[in-house]
């Protein structure tokens, strides 16, 4: 089995996340020749990452590849069995995905000062605070994201609040949001105190480091 992307990427890193937690091995590599040469796109059409082969099959979209690996593999399940807690896992992923993230990637699309939109800016800082809040509300208070089990959602929300706080939120000096939100505090606090995700901190801000030492070299080979 094998997963094409960079751990870097924030979904990439949720499905190396969600395999490790469920005991997966899983090879990790670079497409060849990029994400737009003929041989990754017959792979993956739309040219993004990440994307999984297994059995001679390949399968993209980061949310679609878990719950996949989640249905294939079925030990160490990280989808609850109720309907209700399903649902809140699937509720928090999408909020991440639809919302949270979709805001987040304004910011990123805007990192150049010189080439900024500043009205686009305002707004999206303006619905991350909402959205932010919104999702605070929803968290299970000092347990993992939708319970006192692991899911979906932990992989998820995760590597992309590890790459907001790090990457995205400091540059246009939007505030910590693992410090201003008292439940997503306590996620976090309560992840750290797990080895399984403490280990994967520790990788994925390695992965985070060398992204931002590429950024800060021009982007070489870009």
């Amino acid at each position: 089995m094998k997963l094409y992307g960079s751990l870097a990427s924030p979904y990439v890193a949720r499905v190396v996340l969600t395999a490790k937690l469920k005991g997966i091995d899983i090879a990790l590599e670079r497409p060849a020749g990029g994400l737009k040469s003929p041989e990754f796109l017959a792979m993956n059409p739309l040219g993004k990452m990440p994307t999984l082969e297994h059995e001679g099959r390949h399968l993209f979209e980061s949310t679609v590849i878990c719950e996949y690996l989640d249905e294939v593999f079925p030990a160490h399940a990280l989808m609850p069995v109720d309907a209700w807690s399903r649902a809140r896992v699937r509720l928090l992923v999408r909020l991440l995905d639809l919302y949270l993230g979709a805001e987040s990637g304004v910011l990123i699309r805007n990192m150049d000062p010189t080439t900024r939109d500043a009205a686009a800016v305002d707004a999206a800082r303006a619905k991350i605070g909402d959205y932010l809040r919104i999702m605070d509300g929803l968290l299970v208070p000092g347990a993992f994201a939708a319970g006192l089990a692991p899911t979906l959602a932990d992989c998820t929300l995760l590597p992309s609040f590890l790459l907001m706080r790090r990457f995205t939120f400091p540059a246009f000096g939007i505030d910590d949001p693992l410090a201003t939100q008292p439940n997503l505090k306590a996620w976090f606090e309560h992840l750290q105190a797990d080895a399984r995700f403490a280990a994967f901190i520790a990788e994925y801000e390695v992965a985070l480091e060398g992204l931002l030492a590429w950024i800060a070299a021009g982007r070489p080979g870009a």
